[in-house]
């Protein structure tokens, strides 16, 4: 036979998972670096292995994989914003079919309704009596 639920119990869980999730938004400022160093570390570490086969110094060889990292991130950005540009040059041609479509959709209703259909201006509703 399933145990009853304890109202009371669910509620003081949600306050705490709440509590935990308000705790971890204002922590965001002093743990996202730690995180950040942490994983950085981490994808790091071989590199600096190598240094030591390489017999660089140490800050030198710090410097070298700071400067690689920053390289990469400055060419994966250049090539988003490659496309995006690529993107906002055709976008007056790939837009073209859909402004087509409306306008022949406006006509359309405009040859049905008998009236000049406004696509500036907001309907009126007929509910405020205007």
């Amino acid at each position: 036979m399933p145990r009853p639920i304890d109202v009371q119990t669910v509620f003081l869980g949600a306050i705490l998972l709440l509590a935990l999730l308000s705790g971890c938004y204002v922590a965001t400022e002093i743990v996202l670096p730690i995180v950040l160093a942490f994983v950085l570390n981490l994808v790091l570490q071989p590199a600096m292995r190598a240094r030591d086969r390489g017999r660089i110094r140490r800050g030198l060889a710090a410097l070298l994989i700071i400067l690689a990292l920053f390289a990469t991130l400055a060419g994966f950005g250049d090539g988003a914003l490659g496309a995006r540009g690529e993107l906002g040059a055709t976008a007056p041609e790939l837009a073209q079919p859909s402004i087509t479509a409306l306008q022949n959709s406006s006509i359309r209703l405009k040859g049905r309704s008998g009236s000049r259909v406004d696509a500036r201006r907001p309907a009126q509703s007929r509910a405020c009596g205007r």
